[in-house]
């Protein structure tokens, strides 16, 4: 079967051979399986990490089924776990400001600190025209500065919601007591005045 991939500028398709049970030669990333599916190399500082069921370990998985639907803890845990994210941040930014302040000092092992922070590194193979395979590294890198600035954001990120979620754990423990706090009782506005769900008025 004949690769399926066209030239951009000319419109013309590929005269390889596709590689056996797929569409594409080797060239045109026929051999490339890509990353494995749920995996995490484009994880930065897991502020906008999207958590699924099919990204869970057992571990956590079992985690999330023991966890209490009660608002007020769920609240409260909600709580904990930003406090350890902000933490967990704040400790990278600690050494993200250090290493911007340092650039082209030793670093204590005999290295200098270097002025771009890598990112993200992809390893992959290419074939030339003769069948020759050769090795071709890319990677993705910023500056110090760069870094640095988009760990504070990311932080003040997380301070922001760590104040949503201590303000509306405040607003329902100071709403109505014990039963607003289990869940059971709904303060409704109804244009008159607030009453709870089941006062029969």
């Amino acid at each position: 079967m004949q690769c399926t991939a066209k030239s951009k500028r000319s419109g013309e398709q590929c005269r390889n051979h596709a590689v056996k049970g797929k569409t594409k030669c080797r060239i045109h990333g026929g051999a490339n399986d890509g990353p494995p599916k749920g995996n995490k190399n484009a994880l930065k500082h897991g502020a906008y990490e999207a958590i699924s069921l099919e990204t869970m370990t057992e571990e956590e998985i079992a985690y999330a089924n023991a966890v209490t639907l009660n608002p007020c803890e769920t609240l409260r845990e909600q709580l904990k776990t930003l406090r350890v994210k902000e933490a967990r941040i704040a400790k990278r930014l600690k050494k993200a400001k250090d290493d911007m302040e340092n650039v082209g000092r030793d670093d204590g092992t005999g290295r200098k600190i270097p002025a771009m922070v890598v990112l993200t590194g992809t390893q992959g193979k290419q074939a030339d025209a003769e069948g020759r395979e050769s090795t071709s590294l890319s990677t993705a890198s910023e500056t110090q500065e760069m870094h640095y600035l988009r760990l504070d954001a990311a932080h003040s990120m997380v301070l922001e919601q760590i104040r949503r979620v201590s303000d509306s754990l405040a607003r329902m423990e100071g709403e109505g007591g014990e039963e607003s706090r289990n869940g059971v009782a709904i303060v409704l506005d109804l244009g008159g005045g607030r009453r709870h769900e089941g006062d029969g008025n």
